[in-house]
């Protein structure tokens, strides 16, 4: 079976076991020079098998509870899809509340020690917008490259390689180290090679997928997708105030959502395009007539709303041109 003749429905954009990022290698028995990705044991049973050359650690929480988890600093996967939440005092919230901490998961097919299976990994903080960018640039070239090839594919049925880049330090008063997300295969990647297979394919269900990438679209108990305490923590064990980089991470996945949405038709304007696209052009009027043409049309719901939000972006800001900024 060959890429080019996997076929997804339109209508899919496109519980499981999880495998969360570890921001710092410190927290690791042995240690690790940074951190990636780790597997708890009781995940690992769930799956029935683990992520492809990882080892076994411990992960040292900070009650002091150690988790037998696989760990590796790299990981080979294809993301079905994401979603995005804001977690605070254990429950989760669609929208940024004070004091909330972000979370943003992504299904995927993983390549796994003997096969491949179905997990969500899990990041929290600034970890979550450093994935979704390396996201963007494999979805990118996936485009890229299909399209090339005669036949434009989604970027779930392709591996990528995500891997634990140089720690940094985080934090203006209380510091701590993270690890950032990157994507390690940028100057080496095949279509051919990087097509996670039939049989990795038939794995999944894609009725779930988008049952799953709705389910967080209203507030719930947080609890899926990682070891819960097992976060960054300030000098008193509590955790640290998100920096307003980190609380900014919602704007950014709701601005990657509508800026990427694909038009359902070919534009004569602009031919096979984005919302974005229309955005970039500050094209009000086409803006107004895709909703327009979106307004009986139930199936359209998704990329009515990518457009409202686009034409309130456009509309804001022209109001504010020209004006005299008092400072």
């Amino acid at each position: 079976m060959s890429w080019q003749n996997v076929s997804i429905p339109d209508e899919v954009q496109l519980s499981f076991p999880f495998i969360q990022w570890v921001n710092n290698g410190n927290s690791l028995d042995p240690r690790r020079p940074r951190g990636g990705f780790g597997m708890p044991e009781e995940q690992i049973d769930l799956a029935g098998d683990y992520p492809k050359d990882a080892e076994l650690h411990k992960l040292i929480l900070k009650s002091g509870e150690e988790v037998p988890m696989a760990f590796t600093h790299t990981l080979r996967a294809a993301v079905l899809a994401t979603r995005f939440a804001w977690i605070l005092d254990g429950k989760r919230t669609p929208t940024y509340v004070k004091g909330a901490r972000s979370k943003l998961q992504a299904l995927a097919i993983v390549e796994g020690q003997d096969a491949a299976f179905i997990a969500v990994l899990t990041f929290s903080g600034m970890a979550g917008k450093e994935f979704s960018d390396a996201l963007k640039k494999h979805a990118k070239r996936v485009r890229r490259l299909t399209r090339a090839a005669g036949k434009e594919q989604s970027h779930g049925i392709f591996y990528a390689t995500y891997t634990a880049d140089e720690p940094k330090m985080v934090g203006r008063t209380a510091k701590s180290q993270i690890t950032p997300v990157a994507l390690g295969d940028e100057e080496f990647f095949d279509l051919d090679t990087a097509f996670v297979g039939e049989a990795a394919l038939a794995q999944v269900d894609w009725d779930q997928v988008k049952a799953w990438k709705e389910a967080w679209g209203k507030p719930g108990i947080n609890g899926d997708g990682e070891v819960e305490d097992s976060g960054p923590s300030g000098p008193s064990g509590q955790e640290e105030r998100p920096s307003l980089a980190d609380r900014v991470v919602a704007e950014y996945q709701e601005f990657q959502e509508w800026i990427s949405t694909r038009l359902p038709f070919r534009s004569k304007k602009y031919g096979e395009a984005t919302v974005g696209d229309l955005y970039n052009a500050g094209d009000v009027e086409a803006l107004k007539a895709l909703i327009a043409w979106c307004k009986d049309r139930p199936n359209a719901a998704s990329i009515a709303a990518a457009a409202e939000a686009a034409l309130e972006a456009l509309e804001s800001s022209k109001g504010s041109e020209g004006e005299e900024i008092p400072f």
